[in-house]
């Protein structure tokens, strides 16, 4: 693994507060996990730290899935904080899970 996973996966954007990490470099909670293996049940996760942080079902995924309905609200970068090498997600579990769903390799997070 990398010296500094998170250093290497920052980008920064033209709103110096918002930065772009890679999906890999943040914590997963099962609950994230559970919601992608719904969506796509041949998700890899080999590159990803995965916890039981015992947090609610993500019960609202078929309305973050639904492309009419998302699109409709724009969404803010998910919030994070530091952790080691890793990433925690305070805020934003249910558009990390889309974000996986969908394929993206990073998103847009504001550090707290």
């Amino acid at each position: 693994m990398a010296s500094s996973l998170i250093e290497e996966s920052m980008i920064i954007t033209q709103d110096k507060e918002i930065e772009k990490v890679s999906l890999t470099s943040l914590i997963i909670s099962k609950q994230i996990q559970n919601a992608v293996l719904k969506y796509n049940s041949d998700f890899n996760f080999d590159e990803f730290l995965i916890e039981d942080d015992r947090t609610f079902p993500l019960n609202k995924m078929e309305t973050m899935m639904d492309d009419t309905l998302y699109d409709k609200k724009e969404r803010p970068p998910i919030y994070v904080k530091k952790s080691g090498e890793f990433i925690v997600i305070c805020n934003g579990r249910h558009r990390v899970a889309r974000a996986l769903i969908l394929g993206n390799k990073d998103i847009e997070v504001k550090f707290r």
